[in-house]
């Protein structure tokens, strides 16, 4: 290999190397905009749907009817009681959207972000608010 080329090869692997330290970096600070578990594979949910008709066939089979995680696969999953004052206090509208949205990583708690639309999300989260009263 000549001296040049070895410089240039030199050059091309920090320049690489910067590149994906950047995007690295980036990718950090960025909050995340896929999934961190597996999309639900069901079909879409009907975007005329209710909150309480989406909460009937989306999440009461591990969160309850109430939220409060008194169902088989809430013991088993070790789901949340949405339902106390403590969780909801600790959990803002924005992290609850972002987290039926996308999921929840290492958890069953998959993401929904393309079955429900922005007005469905908004009402899940009002139903969920409302199960603390």
């Amino acid at each position: 290999m000549s001296p040049s080329s070895d410089a240039a090869s030199r050059s091309l692997r920090l320049v690489v190397s910067l590149l994906l330290a950047a995007g690295f970096a980036q990718a950090a600070d960025s909050p995340p905009t896929e999934a961190r578990n597996d999309p639900d594979t069901r079909a879409a949910v009907d975007p005329n749907l209710t909150a309480s008709a989406v909460w009937a066939a989306r999440c009461a089979s591990c969160h309850g009817q109430s939220g409060r995680a008194d169902t088989p696969s809430a013991g088993l999953y070790k789901v949340d009681d949405l339902s106390t004052q403590e969780w909801n206090a600790n959990h803002s509208d924005a992290e609850i959207i972002g987290d039926i949205r996308l999921g929840i990583a290492k958890t069953k708690m998959r993401s929904f972000g393309a079955k429900l639309t922005e007005k469905q999300l908004a009402e899940v989260v009002k139903l969920i608010r409302s199960f603390s009263r």
